[in-house]
């Protein structure tokens, strides 16, 4: 399925990769509170999650996804994403 087949209206998620700081591990860098020119141990790398789609723009091929393991929102481009599918909520 492509970004632009999905049905408005309904939850949807997907993989995404990004360029970001990230630690050795590859675990997304949490950059809150770092002063500038402090040193910090990450690096600039790929990043790849799981997002819910929060907006998409097919103008401009572009979605804002928030990230199930970080809770941060990135925007990326359609092709920096795979694996879409249909979010089925659970109520705990």
């Amino acid at each position: 399925m492509l970004p632009r087949d999905i049905t408005a209206g309904e939850s949807w998620a997907c993989r995404f990769t990004v360029q970001a700081m990230v630690t050795p591990e590859g675990e997304l860098y949490d950059s809150t509170g770092v002063a500038p020119g402090q040193t910090v141990a990450a690096a600039p790398g790929e990043y790849s999650s799981v997002g819910v789609i929060v907006r998409r723009d097919v103008a401009q091929e572009l979605l804002e996804l928030r990230d199930t393991a970080s809770g941060k929102t990135f925007v990326v481009e359609f092709s920096a994403v795979t694996d879409i599918d249909r979010v089925e909520w659970i109520e705990e």
